[in-house]
């Protein structure tokens, strides 16, 4: 594999400041929730953080095609440590951080995603050559989905109001070995802050070859936006396809963080263990996904793949309503991180064949901000009276709108197919 070890040294840098941040991102709804008990607060923050994210997202994609890949990281870690830094800092200088730091520092962190992950792909697409784009990808869902893992787990540590002492799997209590005290929150900002110092140093380490050649874009940023809309325009089968095969993951989001735990709690009547455990399932399904997707439709296309993979979704979205069980719960979330995970590596995929290394910034960032659109959307719907005295009726509305980019990806199933891109405009 070419570039094969500024890809290895990619994916550590992008390990370690990934632990951090994912630790960052639970410590925070969790501050809100225990700490300040203004759950509703935070749902509103979260909702207009959510909404800048439209704006950000799009100039986001602009940067991405513009500048360096690598320099955009190193750049992204010097701001992460110095926002997480001078959070902590404060934190440890006066005993508390305050709400509106707090507040900023999940803003940034989110703004960080939406720049971090399409960098992070235009720059894998565009150091590897194209027989090794599926690998590539699996191995960026494998490495991301560890990571998640281990930062949910020691997440659940260090920012309980309590020390945990044993663990309870599928009915099983597991003592810890080790006992430890809690954090507080300006000390996950330091280990955030740190984290983004090793990954700095990493990233500088990097050498690479590219693949492609990409050519210096003149213009402002509107003009430079127009050169991605032009090129979905053009090529409206690579549009269609980028949003219909993101429904999956449009509906994962609202369901995971705001749909699950209620619906754990009220239908299930089930404890916090059972939570661990389905996030654990849902995590393993997806690592399992890295490394076996592309062999399980390695006989088929990628359109064929999107659509059995949402068909399971929307299955076992209807299942756990029509039977509501914790080990069907189970087996259900295991087989949605797979199709979640599986669908995202055979997408990626897709666009690396498809969109030229010029663009791929862009292209992804009016995906990104579309599938913004549909959680809002679904955010929105779901804060009805309707819905929250009726926890099933949201699985219901995902498996109508996963039937939909079914029936869609099936009408147009050869069209897509048969998409032909031409990239001597943008190399």
């Amino acid at each position: 594999m070419k570039n094969q070890q500024a890809i290895i040294l990619l994916f550590i840098a992008n390990s370690i400041s990934g632990f951090a941040q994912g630790i960052t991102m639970l410590a925070i709804p969790w501050y809100f929730a225990h700490e300040l008990k203004q759950p509703s607060l935070f749902a509103w923050i979260y909702f207009a953080i959510t909404v800048g994210s439209m704006i950000w997202g799009t100039y986001a994609g602009t940067l991405v095609d513009k500048f360096n890949r690598k320099k955009l990281f190193l750049y992204q870690s010097i701001f992460g440590m110095s926002v997480l830094g001078a959070s902590s800092f404060y934190g440890f200088t006066t005993g508390e951080v305050p709400l509106w730091m707090i507040s900023f520092v999940f803003m940034f962190t989110i703004f960080i995603y939406n720049i971090h992950y399409p960098n992070l792909y235009a720059f894998a697409q565009e150091i590897t050559n194209p027989k090794d784009y599926g690998r590539i990808n699996s191995y960026i869902e494998i490495q991301g989905q560890l990571t998640t893992m281990v930062a949910g787990a020691i997440a659940a540590l260090l920012i309980s109001s309590n020390p945990i002492t044993s663990f309870n799997f599928f009915g099983k209590d597991w003592q810890l070995p080790f006992t430890y005290e809690t954090w507080s929150i300006h000390k996950v900002f330091a280990l955030d802050a740190f984290t983004y110092i090793l990954a700095f140093l990493v990233i500088l380490m990097i050498k690479y070859t590219p693949v492609v050649n990409r050519k210096i874009e003149s213009g402002n940023v509107f003009n430079r936006l127009q050169v991605g809309f032009d090129f979905l325009k053009k090529h409206k089968m690579v549009f269609l396809f980028g949003t219909l095969s993101y429904a999956v993951f449009a509906t994962i989001l609202v369901g995971v963080h705001f749909l699950v735990p209620n619906f754990i709690d009220q239908i299930l009547k089930a404890d916090a263990s059972v939570y661990a455990t389905t996030e654990l399932l849902f995590a393993l399904g997806s690592v399992f996904a890295g490394f076996a997707i592309r062999k399980i439709f390695s006989k088929t296309n990628v359109v064929v793949a999107i659509l059995t993979m949402t068909a399971i979704v929307a299955f076992f979205y209807i299942a756990i309503n029509v039977n509501s069980v914790i080990w069907l719960f189970y087996i259900a979330f295991f087989m949605i991180g797979l199709s979640n995970a599986g669908s995202r590596i055979m997408r990626i995929t897709y666009l690396f064949d498809n969109v030229p290394n010029q663009v791929i910034g862009r292209v992804n960032a009016v995906f990104r901000v579309l599938n913004i659109f549909f959680r809002l959307l679904f955010i929105g719907l779901f804060a009805m009276p309707l819905f929250t005295s009726n926890l099933k009726l949201p699985f219901y509305v995902f498996a109508v709108f996963l039937s939909i980019s079914i029936v869609l990806l099936m009408i147009f199933y050869k069209p897509i197919i048969e998409q032909t891109v031409s990239r001597k405009n943008y190399e």
